[in-house]
């Protein structure tokens, strides 16, 4: 019973905690594979003093701490998990108990000054639990301080559902049975010995049972699950307000993507909202992360056709391009085309010579390292990458949906900066870190008439084109207007 997943800090794994099983697993999630695959799995064990809840191990929320490190709220036997991941898979390294009959629902890890900070939830207890430290603490499972509890909410004992972050270094939680949203401040003047947060103000959440709460910038969106909405509040001079409710039956969890758009987890199957449920949503909070501002960018993500990616062997794709000179309609069809081209491969970008055309042009839809999906369109793109101590070296596997089925570690800078044209011919900059870096220097190679695998030693070059060849007969002739077999 999975009931919450958190990506790490390079978009690379997914981590998942499952409730009924008291399990957590972690998902490989290379953007160039096809398939995602489990690398990890733990299971806990234990159990706490209320029985009707804690009869057993109830993993609920999974946080990364760093890039090898997991925290688990297990709201069965009130504990904190610390969960080490390597290339052995998961390993409880320590955990930072709770008080008997607390629950842990979820926590936040925060910074303030020379101190760490987690604060954490209790579903049971109705209450939130801060722990400190000095920053700088290697062992993630030592040294955690405990300081008095808080009731969530100054309306009588709640199930606090949901804690995030809010504005100005404060945190919020959602409050079922009193059906408020409490804000939380005080977090900066905690030492380690001392020093209680409060609650600074309390709304009402237009339902007696807020489910889980998300904080988009100045907005707060709010999951009634039982009422079957979704709310969206933001403070003014009078204070809170409700500017948005929608009707959404089984809404448990709102998520935001970078393009500024909403979607909502529902747990009764079979429910979907429709595209109608989201019109209100798109129309007014809008908000595109391209590369520039320009609105005409949406324009660009609709419509067009899926056409034939070229394969390695074919000439187009060894040869330098010709550089982008008319910015017009027929420019913009194919970019519309290049599009829907890469979302039917499942890819995070599509040069123009992977289409068949000799023109420096590619087209992205790739995360960074902080998980954001950039989108956009590079013409005549030339990239510049970081040298001497600011250049930093990052193996992992790559693949191209011009040879489909194979895949080995390429080491690239794990910063780039591409510079070029819009599609409408102005000047253009963009800079990736991660996955969007690779991205940007794989298609800008394509350009250039290099294929990654032109960069591999002859070893790995020789055990990509079996790879592929083992996969080759999945992907007909005409792949993708054909689908993968």
């Amino acid at each position: 019973m999975p009931c919450h997943a958190a990506l790490d800090p390079t978009g690379r794994l997914l981590a998942v905690a499952h409730y009924g099983s008291g399990e957590v697993s972690v998902i490989g999630l290379n953007p160039w594979r096809a398939e995602p695959q489990q690398v990890g799995r733990i299971r806990f064990s234990g159990q706490g003093p209320v029985i009707s809840r804690q009869e057993g191990p109830h993993a609920h929320q999974v946080t990364w701490l760093d890039r090898g490190h997991l925290a688990v709220t297990d709201l069965g036997t009130d504990q904190i998990h610390i969960l080490k991941f390597g290339p052995a898979g998961l390993e409880r390294i320590g955990a930072i108990p709770t008080p008997p009959g607390f629950g842990p629902r979820h926590l936040v890890l925060s910074s303030h000054g020379p101190r760490q900070l987690i604060t954490v939830c209790g579903e049971l207890s109705g209450t939130l639990l801060t722990f400190t430290r000095q920053a700088g603490e290697e062992a993630w499972a030592k040294d955690w301080h405990p300081h008095d509890q808080v009731p969530a909410s100054r309306n009588g004992r709640s199930q606090p559902s949901g804690l995030v972050p809010g504005p100005d270094g404060s945190l919020l939680v959602a409050n079922r049975l009193v059906g408020t949203v409490s804000v939380i401040t005080g977090l900066d003047t905690l030492t380690s010995w001392s020093g209680t947060p409060s609650i600074r103000e309390e709304f009402d959440c237009g339902g007696a049972n807020p489910r889980d709460l998300t904080v988009d910038g100045d907005r707060v969106w709010v999951a009634q699950q039982d009422a079957g909405t979704v709310s969206c509040y933001t403070r003014g001079a009078d204070g809170w307000a409700q500017r948005l409710c929608l009707d959404l039956p089984g809404a448990t969890h709102i998520l935001t993507w970078s393009n500024g758009l909403t979607g909502t987890w529902q747990n009764q199957p079979g429910t979907s909202p429709g595209p109608h449920r989201f019109a209100a949503a798109e129309e007014f909070f809008m908000r595109e992360h391209t590369p520039t501002d320009d609105p005409r960018w949406a324009e660009l993500f609709t419509g067009g056709n899926v056409r034939r990616v070229t394969r390695w062997d074919e000439p187009v794709l060894h040869a330098r391009t010709e550089p982008v000179t008319d910015f017009d309609e027929d420019l913009h069809e194919l970019i519309r085309d290049m599009f829907v081209t890469n979302k039917a491969a499942d890819g995070v970008g599509l040069a123009a010579t992977q289409v068949g055309l000799s023109l420096s042009l590619f087209i992205y839809e790739c995360p960074d390292d902080d998980g954001v999906v950039h989108k956009g369109a590079v013409c005549n793109p030339v990239v510049t990458l970081p040298s001497g101590k600011d250049r930093n070296l990052v193996s992992v596997d790559e693949g191209c949906l011009s040879w489909p089925g194979g895949f080995q570690p390429l080491a690239r800078p794990d910063l780039a900066t591409c510079t070029g044209q819009d599609p409408w011919g102005g000047e253009l900059t963009v800079t990736g870190t991660g996955y969007f870096a690779r991205c940007l220097q794989h298609e800008t190679d394509h350009c250039n008439g290099i294929v990654f695998g032109d960069r591999l030693s002859k070893r790995s070059r020789r055990k990509l084109d079996e790879q592929h060849a083992d996969l080759d007969h999945l992907y007909p002739d005409d792949w993708p207007l054909t689908p993968k077999g």
